[in-house]
């Protein structure tokens, strides 16, 4: 939008333009921040494009529906453990178990026309949620796979070990043109899949990973990292690197390694504009 109005845009870490700032709070105090940070050495990146805006705004929508979806499929759970029927926990086929434990709940409730009224009610009003929540759900997987699949970036991106067809819409939408970073590490930062490093005398420390970042993002990465580990430890891999680390870190710590490898060979395929090359990568190697 700003843009389209003549103006240059950038996006600075709110981080740095802190430290810019005066005691006090307002509009003005804040205008001012920003603009001292933007004169400063602060790193900056261009803003993306619209399409690749739009793209980050369906994952947006995407997982609001989904943790609506799951707030309601709790909701049903606590309304059927009120009268004494277990649902079972949380799986796949949750939807179908609710179903039965309110179909049973209102076969209860006939010797009470009034109650069966009032029930009925509450199942009507669960059951159209879920279906409209999951029609709209499977309404937007299915557009994503579909630009996924046509979409040549994308097709590059599904050949890292790992990384699936919706990831690979999220990692190129995030990215977007890969000249925005410096460097494969910025865009691991820029995702929050980065480890923090302090030190002070010489002394370097790497801790975890940020809570910041891209959240939708993260858990895709998450989890595919997660799958290429258990896989790689079930059958075996050529890769030195998660040979090393199985022997003397934990499994979550070699998942956010792997989570931030696979951001930054993700950076490597979009720049090149070529499938991932496992010759090329002594960290990450195909699952045989």
């Amino acid at each position: 939008y700003f843009e389209s109005k003549g103006h240059q845009c950038r996006i600075i870490p709110a981080s740095k333009v802190k430290a810019f700032l005066k005691l006090d709070k307002n509009d003005k105090i804040d205008a001012s921040g920003i603009f001292k940070a933007m004169l400063s050495s602060v790193e900056s990146i261009p803003a993306k494009s619209l399409e690749n805006q739009l793209l980050m705004n369906i994952f947006t929508i995407r997982d609001l529906l989904v943790k609506q979806h799951t707030q309601c499929l709790n909701a049903a759970h606590g309304i059927l453990y009120e009268h004494g029927i277990v649902a079972g926990s949380a799986g796949v086929e949750t939807s179908a178990k609710i179903t039965l434990g309110f179909t049973d709940a209102q076969e209860s409730f006939e010797h009470d026309p009034m109650s069966s009224a009032h029930f009925s009610v509450i199942k009507n009003a669960v059951f159209n949620i879920l279906d409209n929540l999951k029609e709209q759900i499977d309404t937007i997987n299915k557009y994503i796979l579909k630009y996924g699949s046509s979409n040549k970036t994308c097709l590059n991106l599904t050949t890292i070990p790992g990384i699936g067809l919706q990831t690979a819409v999220a990692l190129n939408s995030a990215l977007g043109d890969p000249e925005r970073f410096h460097s494969a590490r910025a865009f691991a930062a820029y995702v929050g899949v980065a480890p923090i490093i302090t030190g002070s005398g010489g002394k370097i420390t790497v801790m975890g990973i940020r809570k910041s970042g891209i959240r939708s993002l993260k858990k895709s990465l998450y989890m595919g990292a997660m799958v290429y580990l258990t896989y790689a430890v079930k059958n075996g891999t050529q890769s030195s690197w998660v040979k090393d680390r199985l022997k003397t870190k934990k499994k979550k710590v070699i998942i956010c390694a792997i989570m931030n490898r696979l951001a930054r060979i993700a950076y490597a395929v979009v720049k090149n504009g070529e499938v991932f090359d496992e010759s090329k990568c002594n960290l990450i190697k195909k699952l045989r």
